[in-house]
């Protein structure tokens, strides 16, 4: 190793002892460590990667994949985000999706409508979020969505009062499996009811007491999106928000961090044939 190389790896090291202080400068909540102002932790993102090396999954293109969404209460856009760009780049084909927001995840566009609808009720539709949802879903929702999505779709519920976890894979019509989402996502605030009853049985927030819903364990490759995995989150963002501006916000932030992480993506899942990043 030459002298210019052996200063860009000390430059680098050096950026990210720097990086590792202003954690602890700023505290775990911080929205400062996702806005570092000094050029050396730049390096962190300018690190020179080798080139022509192609990153690919290394199975075949039609296995199973597993495709997990943690819990994110209002920072459901923030998945949305992640999700637009799983379907324009990749094949999903072969994938099963798990979690409390998966669905949703693929309904940027027609969310907005929701947002808006909610803007005009009392309280900012706080009250009636959970309501409004059931009536956005069911006027968005081809007829026959619920078939279509029949065993790749493993929605995580906790059911009361035991507090066990149930996963959710197969419905009748739309409205049960709209209910089944609705189920996962109860938090009272959201309605006028403490618990969401679903096929003679009651339920309440999903991620509770399963918020790594990967069905199918390492029988099959899997990725698990969480909120707080490519980015520092703020407590109170978690709570749903009508705001359009933050709405688009968090839509943003779930396609540039998908973007810079993409080489994980690449890794999961193969590109569509006409698609290439």
């Amino acid at each position: 190793m030459d002298c210019e190389d052996d200063y860009g790896v000390w430059k680098y090291a050096h950026s990210v002892a720097l990086a590792i202080r202003k954690q602890f400068q700023f505290g775990p909540f911080s929205s400062r460590l996702n806005d570092y102002d000094y050029e050396d932790f730049n390096a962190v993102y300018t690190l020179p990667r080798p080139f022509n090396v192609q990153i690919v999954p290394s199975y075949p293109q039609y296995t199973t994949v597993q495709i997990g969404f943690g819990g994110c209460g209002g920072l459901y856009n923030y998945h949305l985000g992640i999700a637009s760009i799983l379907q324009k780049h990749f094949d999903l084909s072969n994938c099963v999706f798990s979690g409390a927001s998966t669905l949703k995840s693929f309904f940027y566009g027609p969310n907005m409508e929701l947002i808006k609808n909610a803007n005009v009720k009392t309280f900012h539709g706080l009250r009636d979020w959970i309501p409004l949802t059931k009536q956005h879903l069911l006027t968005t929702l081809s007829p026959d969505a619920y078939a279509k999505v029949d065993k790749k779709l493993f929605v995580s519920t906790t059911k009361v009062p035991s507090l066990s976890n149930k996963l959710i894979s197969s419905w009748t019509l739309n409205e049960d499996m709209v209910d089944s989402i609705l189920a996962t996502g109860h938090i009272p605030i959201y309605t006028n009811e403490i618990v969401k009853g679903f096929r003679g049985a009651s339920y309440i927030e999903g991620s509770l007491f399963n918020n790594t819903p990967v069905l199918l364990g390492d029988e099959h490759p899997s990725k698990l999106f969480q909120i707080y995995h490519w980015r520092t989150v703020w407590p109170h963002w978690v709570l749903i928000s009508p705001n359009m501006e933050w709405s688009t916000t968090q839509f943003n932030w779930g396609r540039q961090d998908a973007m810079q992480h993409i080489h994980e993506i690449k890794a999961l899942l193969h590109y569509k044939q006409d698609k290439c990043l």
